[in-house]
């Protein structure tokens, strides 16, 4: 994960406590700003031993094709793909999937229910702390 997405998740981390503590401030409004900047678009794919690497290619087809089919499987059941999720090229080898970012997957789909060992990132927005627990 690149040193730009950690820190912009953690920019997020600290608005939703803030948010949720505060209550002054709408989530859906944190929510709203962060999926506006939240992009895995400059990320480069590629050799992860290469300098200026962000995701490298995951270990097997069997495992690429296991996450395509988690997040397909959430968009089949109305989820909206915000960016990414398809194959992507890299440097010609290797089984690359770019990142994805996904909203509004129901609760029962395997993407929410089940570890997904690849670059997606499901946000599931709530009003509160409690519902967030």
């Amino acid at each position: 994960m690149s040193t730009g997405i950690r820190r912009r998740g953690r920019e997020l981390a600290l608005k939703i406590i803030y948010s949720l503590k505060d209550q002054s401030i709408p989530i859906q409004t944190v929510l709203d700003d962060f999926w506006q900047n939240f992009r895995f678009q400059e990320d480069v794919l590629g050799d992860p031993l290469e300098p200026g690497t962000d995701v490298g290619p995951m270990a097997s087809a069997r495992q690429r094709e296991k996450v395509a089919a988690q997040v397909d499987g959430a968009l089949d059941a109305g989820a909206q793909l915000l960016t990414g999720g398809n194959g992507a090229p890299g440097n010609g080898t290797g089984h690359f999937y770019s990142p994805a970012v996904v909203t509004g997957a129901p609760a029962e789909t395997e993407l929410l229910r089940e570890e997904t060992f690849g670059p997606v990132a499901p946000l599931v927005p709530v009003k509160s702390l409690d519902e967030a627990i």
